[in-house]
């Protein structure tokens, strides 16, 4: 799970700073909270350098007709100095002149904006004019703006934009950026049992390696719905379980795939066990390495008697062979 919230976090970063998220790669060895932690303070950075300016602003916005605050912020402020103003306009006038914009401003405007700043204004926002404005982030792909705006929305709010949400990769990587795991969870919650199969198909059939989004989203719920995602996944075909597991592979991300695999049902983990591609020397060796760095193997263990006696005898040597070396070492 780190290594995928790692990567959501440095795309944030790299988003913040207008920057390629190669070019952040150096900074994959920090934990994540280090990292958000980082992205947290560069924002405050930016807005406080401007605050006193952003304070006279709003404090004339008081003596404006709305309609006229609106044609101004539009015409001559910009999306980002708009966006930095919100949240020191007091929230019924701020969702005044809101409504009076319209929706590509306001998706220009939320691009820029600190959802947790504006938190009451977003809150008198009929949900209406929420789903107009996610309409239109969705046909710019601004499934990152559209993340950041989960942890302060209601559930009415975020179960009206799903209705409009048609694509499944585009839910996936919504998914994927939601920064509070008990609210992705909720998220998770209201999509029904048919097209949350769907979305795991999907990620699983997708060429471009969709599978790091979806394992993410997995990997931040409780056990009792990763284990449902987790059968979800385990009744795919065997070619796309197969695809599934390349991809595990392929990221490096055992650790997490063993954290969904101890979360299913008894069937799905015989059924996920037994292909050849978890038998495979080179599987089973980058399995054990991960159970091994963190500290996995006692959800590990009780899945090996699913296993045909070559691999499992594989990776009881394995397992046999790290416990001699760490009492040596201790």
């Amino acid at each position: 799970m780190s290594q995928l919230s790692t990567r959501a976090e440095i795309i944030k970063l790299a988003r913040l700073l207008k920057l390629k998220e190669a070019q952040l790669a150096s900074l994959e060895k920090y934990e994540v909270a280090q990292l958000r932690d980082l992205r947290e303070r560069m924002s405050a950075a930016l807005y406080d350098s401007s605050r006193p300016h952003l304070v006279r602003v709003a404090a004339a916005t008081k003596l404006i007709p709305i309609a006229l605050i609106a044609a101004i912020g539009e015409k001559f402020y910009g999306p980002l100095l708009c966006a930095r103003v919100t949240g020191l306009m007091s929230p019924e006038r701020a969702a005044e002149v809101a409504a009076k914009l319209p929706a590509t401003f306001l998706a220009d405007l939320s691009i820029e904006l600190d959802p947790r700043s504006a938190k009451e204004v977003i809150a008198l926002l009929p949900a209406s004019l929420v789903v107009t404005v996610a309409k239109e982030m969705l046909k710019r792909r601004e499934h990152i703006t559209m993340a950041r705006f989960v942890d302060v929305l209601s559930d009415k709010v975020i179960r009206a934009v799903m209705d409009i949400i048609k694509d499944d990769r585009a839910l996936l990587e919504i998914a994927f950026f939601v920064e509070s795991p008990d609210r992705l969870e909720a998220l998770i919650g209201m999509i029904p049992e048919e097209r949350l199969r769907s979305i795991i198909v999907t990620a699983a059939n997708d060429e471009n390696n969709l599978w790091p989004e979806a394992l993410s989203m997995m990997t931040q719920v409780g056990d009792k719905l990763r284990g449902k995602m987790g059968d979800i996944t385990a009744s795919l075909s065997d070619e796309q379980l197969s695809a599934v597991i390349a991809a595990v592979e392929r990221g490096g991300m055992w650790s997490a795939w063993v954290g969904v695999l101890s979360a299913m049902s008894v069937e799905s983990q015989r059924r996920v066990l037994i292909l050849a591609d978890v038998e495979s020397p080179e599987a089973l060796s980058a399995l054990a390495t991960a159970a091994k760095e963190h500290g996995l193997w006692n959800q590990l263990l009780p899945l090996l008697k699913f296993m045909n006696d070559a691999p499992r005898k594989q990776l009881e040597d394995l397992f046999e062979s790290i416990k001699s070396t760490l009492k040596n070492m201790g």
